[in-house]
């Protein structure tokens, strides 16, 4: 099979569906790394070597990492966001999600991520439809500057993230029983990474209360495939968000 071309980013948790769906269904592939818009204007300001979660960009100056973010969106997506899959045929494929689902679709190893029974994918839809809604709320939260506003989020979240694990499977350890599918794929990228942020800036564990949930992370974390195309650890994420807690506020030194 022809090679296939992932653009992708290890901060971005979108990005992470994408190589966590590819490690569990892989098909040829060649990874690309676009640096994110902050990642750029970390690199203006204090040099590369400064970049957060930046050790695949080491070798390349602050205007080479530009000219390859601007050439990533004038010839694969116009947006600059990631993930994308670049097809043998040329053809591109964006969106998280979407492409999740395409690697699941033409991949020929490992487990179908989308049940093959219609009424367990359209549990598994609902889930990832109901994962989605935490997203927004998420970010809120932790871009969030008014203290006194901390607590309706941080109940937005706990809200949606109950209703989500309503309509999971009641057996685990996975979203829906023994083994990953694509509800798996859909929330532990972001999962793992705000059951980390939350707590340290903003004094709220997203999971508390919500044992399924935890359930669900912790085997996934558990799994060599999550981490195997996403090089960053539990120890990069928070400082990685830290632009993202304090309003997008440098320090002098980039630290």
């Amino acid at each position: 099979m022809a090679t296939h071309g992932l653009f992708t980013n290890a901060i971005c948790p979108f990005a992470h569906r994408a190589t966590f769906a590819l490690a569990l269904r892989p098909l040829p592939h060649n990874i690309q790394w676009v640096p994110l818009s902050l990642q750029l204007t970390w690199a203006e300001k204090f040099g590369v070597e400064k970049i957060p979660v930046g050790q695949v960009f080491l070798g390349k100056s602050a205007e080479e990492l530009k000219a390859d973010k601007e050439q990533y969106k004038s010839t694969i997506n116009a947006t600059g966001e990631v993930p994308s899959l670049q097809l043998p045929s040329g053809e591109v494929v964006m969106e998280s999600e979407i492409v999740a689902e395409y690697i699941d679709s033409v991949a020929t190893q490992g487990t179908k991520l989308m049940p093959e029974d219609p009424l367990l994918a359209s549990r598994v839809r609902l889930a990832m439809k109901r994962f989605n809604d935490t997203l927004t709320c998420f970010y809120q939260l932790l871009m969030n500057q008014d203290p006194a506003k901390d607590q309706e989020c941080a109940d937005a979240i706990k809200a949606k993230l109950t209703k989500f694990a309503d309509v999971l499977d009641k057996n685990g350890p996975f979203c829906f029983g023994s083994s990953a599918t694509m509800a798996d794929v859909h929330c532990a990228p972001f999962l793992y990474r705000f059951s980390l942020l939350l707590p340290h800036w903003r004094g709220f564990n997203p999971l508390e209360g919500l044992p399924r949930l935890q359930q669900a992370l912790k085997a996934c974390e558990k799994m060599p495939e999550f981490h195997q195309l996403m090089p960053i650890s539990s120890d990069d994420i928070i400082p990685a968000y830290e632009l993202y807690a304090n309003g997008h506020k440098f320090s002098e030194d980039g630290k």
